[in-house]
């Protein structure tokens, strides 16, 4: 009788665990069609300049995620400020994500998570900061998924 109610306790975590895992899809970058972008950092916005640290990635429409995943991967040292941000259609936005000065290695991946504000108020899109200014010059690859 011992050995059934563990066998059952083992399935039982088992079907918990699975139960729990997500499925994701590659989300695409705006303008580009890819599901990853790579760039070189460019120097901090000025008055009359802007910078590259921000990717946006659309969510499909009709498509309900129950989490947003963000990875970046750096191809040298450095102090990253990282932000994760999803977009709403009514104009709004959800920082669900930001770290200045996140230090990351050689070949590092970082990934950042973050739900939609509920099941039926989804993002029309995921962006990604990716910048600072002593990783100028610096590159980085960036993908985001929807998991569900």
């Amino acid at each position: 009788m011992l050995k059934r109610v563990g066998l059952m306790a083992g399935i039982l975590v088992s079907f918990t665990s699975a139960a729990q895992a997500l499925t994701c899809t590659p989300l695409k970058v705006l303008g580009s069609g890819l599901t990853a972008i790579n760039k070189s950092i460019s120097p901090p916005s000025a008055l009359i300049t802007g910078n590259n640290w921000n990717s946006d990635f659309i969510v499909p429409s009709g498509v309900r995620y129950r989490e947003y995943v963000a990875t970046v991967r750096t191809e040298k040292n450095g102090q990253y400020d990282l932000k994760m941000v999803l977009k709403y259609s009514d104009e709004s936005m959800k920082t669900v994500f930001e770290q200045a000065a996140r230090p990351l290695g050689v070949n590092d991946s970082f990934s950042m998570t973050g739900k939609p504000q509920s099941a039926r108020k989804q993002p029309y899109q995921v962006n990604v900061l990716t910048g600072g200014t002593a990783v100028t010059g610096n590159s980085v690859t960036v993908k985001a998924s929807g998991c569900r």
